[in-house]
């Protein structure tokens, strides 16, 4: 006979609740960062992906420290206002969110030097 597995309801579940929204985000982020389970391939391509969005930003902050020094060489010095404080506030927060990403891709990259891959063991192996 064939079983037949039915969705189970958060009512058939004892009423728990749902997860919080919390360990959600923290999910989706451990797999986007490739933290945890999941086949070695899809996750070394996430983590390729992030590398290169990594260096995209870093090539952005030096082309645009590259143009603040060209203003400073022509005109000596240079001088910028944010009149509208919720702007400035969007742009403090999206610089404080670029450089945690850039320090947990580090801090991952770091990590992973230390690894062994299952090739590396399989030259072991014939030396």
């Amino acid at each position: 006979m064939c079983a037949v597995s039915k969705l189970s309801l958060p009512e058939q579940q004892g009423n728990r609740a749902l997860k919080p929204t919390i360990t959600i985000w923290r999910s989706h982020l451990r797999r986007l960062l490739g933290i945890g389970r999941g086949s070695p391939l899809r996750r070394r391509l996430r983590f390729a992906v992030l590398v290169v969005i990594s260096q995209l930003l870093l090539i952005a902050l030096a082309i645009a420290w590259l143009i603040h020094m060209i203003i400073i060489a022509v005109n000596g010095s240079i001088y910028f206002v944010e009149r509208n404080p919720f702007i400035l506030w969007i742009e403090v927060i999206a610089t404080i969110f670029i450089i945690l990403f850039a320090t947990s891709i580090f801090i991952t990259q770091l990590r992973r030097l230390g690894e062994r891959r299952r090739d590396d063991e399989k030259r072991d192996g014939q030396n």
